[in-house]
């Protein structure tokens, strides 16, 4: 892999790895937070930048700098795969330890996909205590790890019925259906279908079709209801209910 500085690739020798190290960790905040990424660039050249990155995301002074760190560690935890619990750990610490930051260590979670499973307990927190960006980067994450996560389900059906998202941010909404789709296997789709069909009849009806539409084998197990919706007077329900009896979305995954 090669750095990026400045949009031009380069190539860095190993002669010039302490200077670069050097400068990041006596450089001003904005030279540390342009020079995180280019570490977290070399880190297969240079394992030793990984640990530079955790050291800065535990201990430097500027949130900045230390929300570049979780997000840099995040693509670095890709790279890695199976072997990504060291940084895991970091940002779950972050997550309990950091508000400031909070959203970038879930944003860095969300990239590490299947393997992030140990961090559950700490993103089902996020979307117990917080809004906005951040529990939509929360929501993001439980997405990636899909099933295993499915023990956050009570808390995104909480948000599903939680009438302020409806008036302050509907735009959350598909994020939550998204989440929901992805973790729910046959066990928990048993479990919320009942009150999802009730949401139906309003006034959350919204919520509960932007499950349906990411849960195709959800939408077949409430034809009717949906049917019914479909020729709402309203056109919104209207062609939401539409779209989850043709198995198809009325947005693109829901990424930030």
């Amino acid at each position: 892999m090669r750095p990026e500085l400045g949009g031009c690739a380069i190539d860095l020798p190993a002669s010039s790895l302490p200077t670069l190290v050097h400068c990041y960790q006596s450089g001003g905040d904005g030279e540390r937070k342009r020079l995180t990424l280019v570490l977290a660039s070399i880190h297969e050249k240079y394992p030793q930048v990984k640990q530079l990155l955790i050291d800065s995301l535990k201990n430097d002074k500027s949130w900045e700098v230390r929300a570049e760190s979780a997000t840099a560690l995040g693509e670095i935890g890709r790279d890695e795969g199976a072997n990504c619990s060291s940084i895991l750990t970091v940002l779950c610490n972050a997550i309990d330890n950091d508000p400031q930051i909070v959203c970038y260590a879930c944003g860095a979670i969300s990239k590490l996909g299947k393997y992030a499973e140990p961090a559950v307990p700490a993103l089902r927190k996020v979307l117990k205590s917080n809004g906005g960006t951040t529990c939509l980067q929360a929501m993001v994450a439980i997405s990636q790890i899909g099933p295993p996560a499915k023990s956050a389900v009570p808390e995104l059906m909480s948000l599903l019925r939680n009438d302020d998202i409806y008036e302050v941010e509907s735009g959350i909404l598909p994020y939550i259906g998204e989440a929901l789709g992805a973790v729910l296997d046959e066990e928990e789709e048993q479990k919320v279908l009942p009150e999802l069909q009730n949401m139906l009849k309003g006034p959350h009806e919204l919520g509960a079709l932007y499950v349906f539409e990411c849960k195709p084998e959800l939408a077949d197990k409430a034809k009717s209801d949906l049917e019914t919706l479909a020729q709402s007077k309203n056109t919104t329900i209207a062609m939401h209910a539409e779209f989850a009896l043709k198995h198809k979305r009325t947005f693109e995954h829901a990424r930030p």
